[in-house]
């Protein structure tokens, strides 16, 4: 459990700085190394294999989702659409199981020092 949590925060620091990052210049290329390791971090835990389509869909999903372009609910529709539309054709159990641990790290890794 301990590996777990300490996993969840080192990648939720890299979603604070993926959106620190957002205004600079060379921002795409940096947020799409990001997205994909946050992909291979998703499908390593929950043990899930992808075929290269799928691997491409689900890092713009991750991207458009740490952007902020997309919520939660369109990015957990978008894991069951169809690979053609643009999805991975997931079951809803694992869709969910997908969005509430990406919600987790987005959450952990949003700067709230402002409000202090």
């Amino acid at each position: 459990m301990a590996r777990v949590s300490i996993s969840l925060v080192a990648q939720s620091n890299d979603v604070h700085r993926f959106r620190a990052d957002n205004e600079s210049d060379v921002a795409f290329f940096s947020q799409h190394k990001f997205a994909e390791r946050v992909r291979e971090f998703l499908l390593e835990h929950h043990k899930i294999a992808l075929s290269k389509a799928m691997q491409a869909n689900l890092t713009d999903m991750i991207a458009d989702r740490l952007s902020g372009i997309h919520g939660d609910a369109q990015f957990h529709e978008q894991l069951q659409q169809n690979v053609r539309d643009g999805g991975l054709g997931l079951s809803e159990k694992m869709s969910d199981e997908l969005t509430r641990h990406m919600e987790k790290l987005i959450a952990i890794g949003v700067d709230v020092s402002y409000k202090a």
